[in-house]
């Protein structure tokens, strides 16, 4: 429960020709995380399949054909089918062609569609000069310059200038259209000099060409375009059904081919891990103690007992694989090792204390038996929508439960402490009333929640030092333990002499008490340096710290409160439909409340597990099991 997977570092050995069966059947297996062989003047790399080319061809053929339609699940029954690469290639070909013919004629569609949508455009601008397309066709001695500028108000303007440039001019200005369309009919000789003017007018020129070939007014054309548009769209749209239609009949078929193809892909680029002679392949790995035995067996039988497996010791700082270990109810809370980072091989793995402290402090800081209903319903109901959540919002449903606890100890329901009923105030029951009770601390009146933060946050502290004692045992033996980890709880006993004798509730030789503090400043120096030291004043600060585990507590039944009592009793008291709006000031105040409530507590709990709870026994850094085979998870 505290202790990751035992894992054991296994080195196989092999005839070359039995590579490809072994390959398969730790494939098969799932339980050997392969180390990366590293090429050495001895050991040389392997090759990979002769297949592997191939097989990684038709796999990007299949996930091409499969693009953009829904994801189902492959038939779990044909994954160890045998694989006849000819056929399935084949097949995912001719597929292939049929929708690359039909996507062929989608392009030409398109192609057709944009360059007849870029004439209607330039149409459009012609249509409110109106005039004839044969007015623009170039003549002799008169030329068309036709465009946009912008706005009308310069039209004044421009005339007055094109004018000092000749008499022998004709101005057509739009009166529609996103932008003035002019039409300016000029000498030929004065074409070039006109168009310099214009440019200082933002004028976009439009080329002409198009309309060669064209009569009458734009507006024919305009009507004749767009329902040619119409159809090139309508076409456009049975081709893509067509596509669709080949994807949704093979889809099942490709699906299985592309599972089956993955595996063979996973087992034919596996060599590239080994390391190999020319006729020999060596397999190093790792594998939880419990598959042992009977991956040794496995490996024996697929190989007739031509075999050499042996056991490795790890090398000094080699990094070993990662494999949580945690019942149902613990596994959830795994969630948050991932998030921060995986314990290594040599420490303990917290998610049991997570899985203990984390919705406790969550359930704290929220408190309230409606909202922890609610938030239950919320993430019961989001687990359903994604799948993917499911360990954080299983995580978060026994943070509701602790939600649920805490309230009924509060007497707190959707923030109400109390209720009355015809005239008589009836409080909830509760074992301590988190808005007013508080506790005399010399002479200081205090929030009890905040006391009670402060001693979670002393416990909470002193099992994280416990834990770190238990790995530098482990790791480095009990003296280092003592030294570096022990020796607080020697300082801190200390203190609390110190502290007791000060307040005259504990009378104790002062020196004796003083001399447990030094004791242990030494002992915490030998053990842990500098900044053993540097870490003396941030240990009060730390339990300090969950203090906030009743201040965000306060906050949330505070704002609870104001909702109740402040906003939406005045209009309850008005009745009529003054009630219809304290029914919706209720609702929004509390879903703002709920969603503070949730955030608040999940960041402050998280907070004070990794920052003030891993900072005394938990370092970190490790890497995670990946098995190769069907059954990596």
């Amino acid at each position: 429960m505290l202790k990751s997977e035992q894992m054991l570092k296994l080195r196989i050995v092999a005839a070359k020709a039995n590579r490809k069966n072994i390959i398969k059947k730790l494939h098969e297996l799932g339980v050997l995380h392969i180390v990366e062989h590293k090429k050495t003047e001895e050991l040389d790399i392997g090759m990979p399949d002769e297949n592997s080319e191939k097989i990684s061809e038709i796999l990007v053929k299949i996930n091409s054909l499969l693009s953009g339609t829904k994801k189902i699940e492959a038939d779990t029954t044909k994954k160890n089918e045998k694989i006849v690469l000819t056929e399935m290639e084949k097949v995912v070909n001719e597929i292939e062609t049929e929708i690359v013919e039909k996507k062929s004629k989608t392009d030409e569609l398109n192609k057709d569609r944009s360059e007849k949508q870029e004439i209607l455009e330039k149409l459009e601008v012609l249509n409110n000069l109106y005039l004839n397309l044969e007015s623009y066709l170039p003549l002799k001695s008169v030329t068309a310059i036709v465009g946009t500028i912008k706005g009308k108000e310069v039209i004044k303007n421009l005339k007055e200038k094109i004018a000092k440039i000749t008499s022998k001019n004709k101005l057509h200005v739009s009166e529609n259209g996103k932008h003035t369309a002019i039409a300016l009919f000029i000498e030929r000789d004065k074409q070039e000099e006109a168009e310099e003017l214009l440019k200082k007018y933002s004028f976009v020129q439009l080329d002409l060409e198009f309309i060669e070939g064209m009569k009458g007014l734009p507006v024919t054309h305009i009507s004749r375009l767009n329902s040619e548009i119409q159809k090139l769209k309508a076409k456009k749209e049975k081709l893509i059904e067509a596509i669709i239609s080949i994807k949704t009949k093979h889809k099942k078929e490709l699906v299985n081919y592309r599972n089956q193809l993955s595996i063979e892909a996973d087992r034919a680029a596996a060599p590239l891990k080994f390391g190999e002679t020319k006729d020999a392949t060596l397999i190093t790995g790792w594998v939880p103690k419990s598959k042992h035995e009977e991956t040794k067996k496995e490996i024996d039988t697929i190989t007739k007992n031509k075999v050499l497996i042996e056991n490795l010791n790890p090398e000094a700082k080699e990094s070993i694989p990662i494999k949580l270990k945690n019942n149902l109810l613990i596994k959830p809370f795994e969630f948050f090792m991932r998030l921060y980072t995986l314990p290594n091989y040599k420490e303990i793995d917290p998610s049991f204390l997570i899985f203990i402290t984390f919705p406790i402090f969550f359930g704290f800081m929220l408190g309230d038996v409606g909202y922890g209903i609610l938030t239950l319903l919320l993430f019961w109901s989001l687990k359903k929508v994604v799948p993917a959540g499911k360990d954080l919002l299983n995580s978060m449903m026994a943070c509701s439960y602790w939600t649920i606890i805490f309230g009924l100890v509060f007497g707190e329901y959707l923030g109400f402490e109390r209720l009355t009923i015809n005239g008589i105030l009836h409080e909830f029951p509760r074992l301590i009333n988190r808005m007013h009770g508080s506790i005399n601390i010399m002479g200081n009146d205090i929030h009890l929640v905040l006391v009670l933060g402060a001693i979670v946050g002393f416990v909470h502290i002193n099992l994280s030092i416990f834990f770190g004692f238990l790995n530098e045992w482990k790791n480095h033996g009990i003296k280092e333990g003592i030294l570096a980890k022990l020796s607080w709880f020697i300082f801190e006993a200390g203190l609390i002499l110190v502290t007791l004798n000060a307040l005259n509730i504990l009378r104790f030789p002062i020196y004796g008490s003083v001399a447990l503090i030094v004791l242990s400043i030494v002992m915490i120096y030998l053990g842990e340096g500098v900044q053993g030291l540097v870490e003396i004043p941030a240990i009060f600060s730390n339990m300090l710290s969950y203090l906030r585990l009743g201040a965000v507590g306060l906050a949330s039944v505070g704002l609870a409160v104001v909702v109740n009592e402040q906003l939406a009793m005045p209009f309850l008291e008005k009745g009529g439909w003054f009630i219809l709006v304290a029914i919706l000031i209720l609702i929004l105040g509390h879903s703002i409340n709920i969603a503070l409530g949730i955030i608040g507590p999940f960041l402050h709990s998280i907070r004070l597990h990794y920052v003030e709870f891993f900072a005394r026994f938990y370092k970190g850094g490790g890497k995670p099991y990946k098995p190769f085979g069907l059954n990596d998870s």
